[in-house]
């Protein structure tokens, strides 16, 4: 028969509490509460600083500053090779919008392709919207439909979708409508 050794006990230490222990009885249910004592309020004898007014040359400074800033962001800046690609689907997407299809059609094309991106949507798949049969339709080409029309049937929720595409859409609009 095999015993086991018993190891000698180690002599445990009290865990740090943050509570005392009248707080810690304080915070069981069923304890008497402890009533708060008040403790007088220290009034400082020192001034709190006034704000001082901003200075002219600060405020131009920052003005010009912002100025800068919105400039930089007028300025369009050169596309990669897929928000290009996009941009030409979105414009697509307008002309085959505008040519072929009333509001009510692109509101139920917006509505499909919703339903079918709520599985994620990936570029080398093949999408087929019900509302427009006989197409198939890659993955960017699928995605400028979505946006499209989501942003035409429905634009005050254009954020939900969470395609980080208003910039290339405003870009698509642009250009479609210099066209």
């Amino acid at each position: 028969m095999i015993r086991k050794r018993k190891r000698p006990q180690q002599p445990t230490q009290p865990e740090p509490c943050l509570f005392s222990d009248e707080e810690m009885a304080a915070m069981l249910p069923g304890a008497q509460e402890v009533p708060a004592q008040r403790t007088e309020e220290v009034k400082d004898d020192i001034p709190t600083p006034q704000a001082e007014a901003p200075s002219p040359v600060l405020e131009e400074e920052k003005e010009e500053k912002e100025k800068k800033e919105e400039k930089e962001e007028k300025e369009e800046k050169p596309l990669t090779y897929e928000e290009e690609r996009m941009v030409h689907d979105m414009i697509s997407a307008m002309q085959l919008f505008d040519t072929e299809y009333n509001a009510s059609k692109v509101r139920l094309i917006a509505m499909e392709s919703a339903t079918l991106a709520q599985g994620g949507i990936h570029m080398g798949q093949k999408y087929e919207l019900p509302a427009i049969p006989g197409r198939r339709f890659d993955g960017s080409q699928f995605t400028a439909i979505y946006y499209v029309s989501f942003a035409r049937s429905f634009p005050s929720m254009i954020d939900r979708i969470n395609l980080p595409l208003s910039f290339i859409y405003e870009r698509a609009v642009k250009e479609y409508e210099a066209m």
